[in-house]
């Protein structure tokens, strides 16, 4: 197989396992706070979501590292995964804007990634 598509399989795993992760913290956070669900059905439940997610990250870096030849790749693909997915994640569970200084972090965690893979 090509290159190209071994990165397209890493980034989608890692999309995939990084989206799922944040939807169970999300999720659970969300349930608690309304006040329905006891704790322990939620972490329960959860925790179900989390493995699976974990393996699919596992599995990302796994084959990217193998190959890519560099787990700096594979990284810098994950953290664009969390940059990119849990905002709009947070958005859709909570209907609330970061604030200044979240929004500043954001702003600077995204500059840092283009400066990773830029240089």
């Amino acid at each position: 197989m090509k290159l190209t598509y071994w990165k397209i399989i890493v980034a989608l795993l890692l999309f995939f396992g990084e989206g799922l992760t944040i939807l169970a913290e999300i999720s659970s956070a969300h349930q608690l706070s309304r006040h329905v669900t006891p704790f322990m059905e939620i972490f329960a439940t959860q925790m179900v979501l989390i493995v699976f997610a974990c393996l699919l990250i596992v599995a990302a870096y796994v084959i990217g590292v193998k190959k890519l030849a560099s787990v700096w790749v594979v990284t810098a693909i994950s953290i664009l995964a969390i940059l990119l997915v849990e905002p709009v994640v947070v958005w859709l569970f909570f209907r609330t804007l970061p604030e200044r200084g979240a929004l500043i972090g954001l702003i600077f965690g995204a500059i840092g990634f283009v400066c990773s893979c830029l240089f």
